[in-house]
């Protein structure tokens, strides 16, 4: 079966430098990783809220008062969005860095009103409208 490159990402295989495999062959061709196994897939801004809503409702399920809790998402969001702008922060500059942070901060309340729901985050604490 041929691979799908919508759902594969293509990965090189790392060989210890200075290995018998590194000296003897050039470099490997890269392989294919299935998107779902693939830690990118996580640590994507649009796994980001999916991640979030996994972990808010396995948990929610063990602690009731974090299932109804509003908090608890927003924090979480805040957390993983920071994650991601860690693991992808590649900026030189101190300019970069600290806007490359308010846009990875402003990014984790996207999460959080995806994760909350885009209604229940722009109104929370008022009534749902009526239909």
């Amino acid at each position: 079966m041929a691979h799908n490159p919508l759902f594969n990402i293509a990965r090189a295989e790392a060989t210890p430098p200075g290995s018998l495999a590194a000296r003897a062959a050039p470099a490997a061709a890269p392989t294919a990783v299935g998107v779902i196994t693939a830690q990118q897939s996580a640590i994507t801004f649009a796994g980001a809220p999916a991640a979030v809503t996994v972990v808010w409702k396995v948990l929610g399920l063990a602690i009731p008062a974090v299932a109804t809790s509003k908090v608890f998402p927003i924090a979480l969001s805040l957390a993983v969005g920071m994650l991601i702008y860690w693991q992808s922060a590649t900026f030189t500059s101190r300019r970069d860095k600290v806007l490359g942070f308010v846009f990875a901060f402003i990014n984790s309340f996207a999460i959080a009103a995806a994760t909350l729901g885009i209604d229940t985050a722009v109104s929370l604490g008022a009534a749902p409208p009526k239909h």
